[in-house]
């Protein structure tokens, strides 16, 4: 039986009122691309994602969909970070101690985990997403 609402599905231009959550780092293109081909909107969460990556990203899309998808980005007050903030020596030797045993190199510097937002809108207005 059809879904009796139209109003979503005629916004989106999707066939079914279904929308793939948007799960930064759980999605790929191919999974994007096979829900929006099924008929429901396909969704990508790139919020961590690089410029370049993102726009990667979108082209693997559109090479693979020529329906509707989504790009999710976060709202750029997320992307608050304080560079000042430091660990305490205590904390850093126990990451160092675990990163040592676990092969996993140095500790990373910390760095805000998304954006920047307002540049990667201007990737998804450049790609027609």
């Amino acid at each position: 039986m059809p879904w009796p609402q139209k109003n979503i599905t005629t916004l989106l231009k999707i066939q079914h009122p279904i929308i793939q959550a948007p799960m930064a780092g759980s999605t790929n293109p191919e999974l994007v691309a096979a829900v929006s081909n099924a008929g429901g909107l396909g969704s990508h969460g790139a919020a961590p994602q690089s410029l370049d990556a993102l726009r990667k990203t979108i082209k693997e899309i559109k090479a693979l969909t020529s329906k509707p998808f989504n790009i999710n980005l976060f709202h750029h007050s997320t992307e608050g970070f304080d560079e000042s903030i430091q660990i305490s020596d205590r904390h850093h030797q126990l990451l160092s101690q675990y990163h040592r045993e676990q092969g996993l190199g140095d500790i990373p510097l910390a760095r805000s985990l998304f954006g920047p937002a307002h540049d990667q809108l201007t990737v998804l207005i450049d790609e027609n997403v």
